[in-house]
Formats: structure tokens, C-alpha cells, sequence
């Protein structure tokens, strides 16, 4: 049921972009014929064709073509921009378990990347000498692969934080997900202090 959900969103998708492109384009068209840059068109049905001749109008009915077409255009562009999916804005998920990959059941988890992140800065605040911790998250077939800018405050010891620190990310990420980090690399730096 989710793969005939996912091919018919993306087919009402792609069809809706193409109708918005065409509205686009006749738009276009109509305002560029009416200021007579482009030639008429002849639309022939059935025997009869009625050929279309803006920019032989009066300038009055010539520009009101012109606001026509623009705005066609326009909503085309809009409606263009609507059907395609908001890539800076969409939202990452990764799948903890697929139907496809487990027999007998027809549901799906995802988690999004936000949480994951989350449950890393989570376990990581609570060390003591963590500073601020930012991470990028990718979930391979082996497991987590965490990438982690680490903020820790002068005088920590980087050497004894470390341990502590993967071994509570590394826990809290197989708790709440079931599974178990394969990639771990922290980049660690100290915070700059002020000179009084």
C-alpha cells in the first residue's frame, strides 16, 4: 500500500508540474504575441480553423492581452513552484524498519534526521565539560554513522571525556532506535577564552 502511495504522489506531482509548466509557456506566449513578438497561431477542428491575431488589436485590448498573459504565466510559475517538492525544506528520515525487510508485518518506522541529532546532543550535554555539540547522521546497513563537531570547555581532558562520550551516544542511539552506531568520529576543540 505505501509503494502505490508513493508512485501516485509523484505522478500527481509530475503531472501537475507539467500542467503548470504548459500554463506557464501559453502564458508567456500570449503576451509576447500580443506585443507582436511572436507570430498567431491557427487552430484548425474539424474543418474549421480560426486563426488568432492579438497584436492586430487596439493597444487598449492589446495590453489587456499582455496583463492576461503575464498573469497566466505567473500562475504557472506558482503553481510550478507548489508541485515540486521543497528540497531545502524536506525533511530527512531514515528507515528503523521496512515491511520489504521484515515478513508478516505491514508497517514502516522512520525516525527524522532532527531526532537523531537530538538524541546525540542529548547524550552528549549530560557529559560534564561538553560544551555545545552540533552532528550529521546517515544510516548505512552496518549502522549509524554519527559525525559530531564537538565544543568542550577549557581545561576538560579531552582524552578521559571521549570515552564516556561515545559509550553514552553509542547507548543512546541503540536504546531509542534498536540500532547500534558503526561510525563514530568526533572533531573536538576547545572553546576560545576571553583575555581579561
Amino acid at each position: 500500500m505505501e509503494m502505490k502511495h508513493v508512485i501516485s504522489t509523484g505522478l500527481t506531482r509530475v503531472i501537475a508540474l507539467l500542467a503548470s509548466l504548459a500554463l506557464a509557456i501559453t502564458g508567456v506566449y500570449i503576451a509576447l504575441h500580443a506585443v507582436g513578438l511572436l507570430p498567431g497561431a491557427t487552430l484548425a477542428w474539424n474543418g474549421i480553423n480560426t486563426g488568432i491575431e492579438l497584436s492586430a488589436l487596439q493597444p487598449g485590448e492589446r495590453a489587456r492581452w499582455v496583463l492576461f498573459g503575464a498573469l497566466t504565466s505567473a500562475a504557472g510559475v506558482l503553481a510550478a513552484w507548489i508541485s515540486l517538492p521543497r528540497v531545502r525544506h524536506a525533511r530527512r528520515v531514515f528507515a528503523l524498519r521496512d515491511a520489504l525487510e521484515t515478513p508478516g508485518v505491514s508497517s514502516r518506522v522512520t525516525i527524522s534526521e532532527r531526532s537523531v541529532q537530538a538524541m546525540v546532543i542529548h547524550a552528549a550535554r549530560a557529559e560534564e565539560g561538553v560544551r555545545d555539540i552540533r552532528c550529521d547522521a546517515r544510516l548505512t546497513r552496518k549502522g549509524w554513522q554519527i559525525r559530531c563537531d564537538l565544543s568542550v570547555w577549557y581545561g576538560t581532558a579531552i582524552p578521559t571525556l571521549l570515552p564516556h562520550l561515545e559509550d553514552a551516544i553509542s547507548r543512546t542511539l541503540t536504546h531509542h532506535t534498536g540500532i547500534a552506531i558503526c561510525d563514530l568520529a568526533i572533531d573536538t576543540h576547545y572553546e576560545a577564552i576571553d583575555a581579561a
